[in-house]
């Protein structure tokens, strides 16, 4: 469904801003509102939060409600998180948007699932791991200025734009990475055959 599109752009949103420095003027205003560390915090957790969302669309795409439940969570999460690391209220606002759309056609996904039984697709995987490698470029495109040291890890200030993108794009990356192993290491489910005719037959003579 189209919803599933949404979704991943949202994901694709969240991961490109948190690589991408914030507005001054914003970041300025809210800086006297926050504390700076829930700024990183907040900056981290949306890039998660997008990695996620990335993840989910396939659940979505199958029509699986609890890939619906998450990911109607995660939207509301990150639009709290984009209003809390630079008052993007643009993002929020698309959030917001697509976890309403997601409420409103509810009975659209109707599969009963379970969280850790949601279903691998390569083809999403591939796409996340572009989207991840398109981050990367534009981390470096955008800090092209910015001299390479051990020390950005550990800058932790209001203005600290590339170390927070290094950070975020560390920890999606490893987030990506976990969630793959995952799905690719995990126990495959029996695949159950019907019985033939011939089978049915035979299985009908010894009852006799």
């Amino acid at each position: 469904p189209i919803l599933a599109v949404l979704v991943f752009l949202s994901g694709v949103v969240l991961l490109f801003s948190g690589v991408t420095p914030e507005i001054d003027t914003r970041l300025e205003h809210i800086g006297f509102l926050i504390p700076h560390r829930l700024v990183d915090a907040s900056h981290f957790g949306a890039s998660l939060v997008g990695v996620l969302c990335l993840l989910l669309a396939q659940g979505l795409r199958r029509r699986l409600s609890a890939a619906w439940m998450l990911t109607t969570v995660l939207l509301l999460v990150g639009a709290l998180l984009s209003l809390l690391k630079g008052f993007d209220w643009e993002e929020a606002t698309l959030l917001t948007l697509t976890a309403t759309l997601l409420a409103v056609f509810r009975r659209s996904f109707y599969r009963p699932s379970r969280l850790t039984e949601l279903p691998f697709s390569p083809l999403f995987l591939i796409a996340s791991i572009c989207v991840l490698g398109a981050s990367i470029w534009l981390l470096l495109f955008a800090y092209q200025d910015v001299p390479y040291s051990h020390q950005l890890w550990w800058q932790f200030t209001l203005d600290a734009d590339a170390p927070r993108g290094l950070r975020s794009l560390l920890g999606a990356a490893v987030l990506l990475v976990v969630v793959s192993l995952t799905w690719l290491l995990r126990t495959a489910r029996p695949v159950i055959h019907l019985p033939t005719a011939e089978e049915l037959e035979r299985a009908k003579t010894i009852l006799m």
